[in-house]
């Protein structure tokens, strides 16, 4: 996290038992997320909370142009790497109702611009609170893929019914939750091996291509 981001952002993130914050001087973005193979999810964060003047999604367009600016170099950071990089411009607040000098057609034209022409993903929260909990979904789900917890080969499995899921996990098409279902199915990995085409397929997530896979390696 950017030294210049709020402490309360940080001190919310440190709150979850699987995040390590780093205030540091970042040179792009506000937030970096670092998976274990060295690529990036980069957010750039703009506050839309209601206030007196502007809100700070409009000074960046209006008074110093820099989310233009951000987002082109984030746009070309994407280009100029061999690792995966994916950019965001987080919306923190109600950018319409709290917008005090920009019409409708205006944000939706910045927006518009941020994600077709720049290509980068817009992301709206309602506060710092929201802004924390997306902020830790995407790291989730960036490092990890959509399951929770990450595959099991990235860690030596210890319980039996883990290292049952970490051997099925490697079977063609069969993720981490597949493997559940097939072991709450069948019991065992002899079990599962040794099932019909029928039974493998009323387990719900398995399909035919998958159970052709399956019978192609075991069989072919």
């Amino acid at each position: 996290v950017d030294h210049r981001e709020p402490e309360a952002l940080t001190a919310l993130l440190s709150k979850h038992p699987d995040i390590n914050v780093e205030s540091v001087s970042l040179p792009l973005a506000d937030i970096a997320v670092e998976d274990s193979d060295g690529n990036l999810l980069l957010i750039e964060r703009k506050r839309c909370d209601a206030s007196s003047g502007k809100t700070d999604f409009e000074v960046s367009i209006q008074d110093d142009g820099r989310l233009f600016d951000q987002s082109e170099r984030l746009k070309m950071a994407v280009g100029a790497s061999d690792k995966q990089i994916i950019p965001i411009i987080m919306i923190e607040g109600d950018v319409y109702a709290n917008s005090t000098t920009m019409l409708c057609q205006q944000i939706d034209g910045a927006v518009s611009f941020l994600s077709a022409i720049q290509r980068v993903s817009v992301l709206n929260t309602y506060n710092l609170n929201h802004s924390a909990y997306l902020i830790a979904k995407l790291a989730s789900h960036f490092d990890g893929g959509l399951y929770a917890p990450v595959s099991l080969h990235k860690a030596k499995p210890k319980a039996m019914f883990e290292q049952q899921r970490y051997i099925l996990e490697a079977l063609p098409g069969v993720s981490s939750k597949a493997a559940e279902l097939l072991l709450e199915k069948f019991g065992t990995i002899r079990n599962v091996m040794s099932a019909s085409k029928e039974q493998l397929l009323s387990v719900k997530g398995i399909g035919p291509k998958k159970v052709a896979a399956l019978d192609e390696l075991l069989n072919g």
